[in-house]
């Protein structure tokens, strides 16, 4: 069973060098994300990166869309100490965001992020549930993680579910998520494709349009 605290450590031990070991799948997804920008966002509306990191994505928002409103969530406080250099007008918070009491008094936003971290949740369908919790009528989540397509991405998952057990949950074939997706949220719109991102690597994502009613 996947431990908080292993993941933190992981996190924390890793953030040196998390941006240039992981600059092609970066790349990838601030592509993603500025081609799939929901025209209904307002300029100056609210985002919520959930697992920000070193605040990579954060701060290509920043850089594109100067006035929006950012705010990032992570409990690797090395990753925040990063994250507040990488983008100091962010307001950047260390919390655990499985816990429900965390975003009790903040309001909605206009966009959440979820990217790179659901392999990590044991309960994964809470994170899931989440998204729509968190963000505001008519608004998008925008969700990726790993796809378990192709033999080296098997390979991969048996790996680290037997190396990591403590900080590694495990990834899913896009099938079995897109259909717990549009179990959730039957009246959602929802759009996803597959993105390779270093070699055989491949990324899932989905993007979460919710009913303004």
């Amino acid at each position: 069973m996947v431990d908080s605290e292993s993941v933190r450590a992981a996190y924390d031990k890793f953030s040196d060098i998390y941006d240039k070991s992981w600059a092609v799948y970066i790349r990838r997804h601030k592509e993603w994300l500025d081609q799939n920008w929901p025209a209904h966002c307002p300029e100056d509306g609210c985002v919520l990166d959930l697992g920000c990191g070193t605040g990579w994505a954060l701060a290509h928002l920043f850089k594109t869309r100067p006035a929006l409103h950012l705010t990032g969530v992570d409990f690797s406080e090395e990753m925040l100490k990063i994250s507040r250099e990488t983008v100091p007008s962010a307001e950047l918070l260390c919390g655990d965001i499985t816990d429900p009491d965390f975003f009790a008094a903040r309001p909605k936003s206009d966009i959440v992020l979820s990217i790179g971290i659901l392999h990590h949740f044991t309960d994964m369908d809470a994170h899931l549930r989440d998204l729509s919790r968190l963000t505001a009528p008519g608004g998008t989540a925008f969700l990726s993680t790993f796809a378990l397509e192709g033999e080296m991405m098997r390979k991969f998952d048996k790996l680290f579910r037997k190396k990591l057990p403590s900080a590694y949950n495990e990834i899913l074939p896009h099938a079995e998520l897109t259909g717990k997706l549009h179990e959730l949220y039957p009246d959602a719109e929802i759009r996803s494709t597959i993105l390779r991102s270093d070699g055989a690597t491949r990324l899932q994502c989905f993007i979460l349009n919710f009913d303004s009613g």
